[in-house]
């Protein structure tokens, strides 16, 4: 999951779903030694598929808002992109927003994130 591993991953794994497709193909047509309709069939679907995907993929990262773009070649997980959110934050609005993502992304700074929490209570409840 891109959350979990960043979306350099993700991308590569895209990459390698494509190449695996015609590799897959290739080596079960040198092991039956055959050209059988199946093989004629996905040999078509490959190159249909393909194509698709890669002409997407362009729309998709031409239409996107390019601060977003770095996101598909950044190797920061989910949990350390919540995890900077919070660090980083500049003010109160900006640390919170890291709530509203799992608790398993917390791990490493829930502590920081209680005692924050702790800390601006009171004035919380007054404003």
């Amino acid at each position: 999951h891109p959350q979990e591993l960043g979306g350099v991953s993700w991308s590569f794994s895209l990459v390698v779903a494509m190449i695996s497709l015609p590799v897959a193909i290739k080596i079960n047509e040198w092991k039956r030694g055959e050209d059988s309709h199946a093989l004629s069939l996905a040999w078509k679907v490959v190159w249909i598929i393909i194509p698709i995907v890669i002409v997407n993929l362009a729309v998709f990262i031409m239409t996107i808002e390019k601060k977003y773009f770095k996101t598909f070649i950044s190797s920061q997980t989910g949990k350390a992109y919540v995890q900077s959110v919070f660090e980083n934050g500049e003010d109160d609005a900006m640390k919170s927003k890291a709530f509203k993502y799992s608790r398993r992304k917390w791990v490493g700074i829930e502590n920081d994130m209680k005692l924050w929490v702790q800390e601006n209570w009171r004035r919380w409840e007054a404003e």
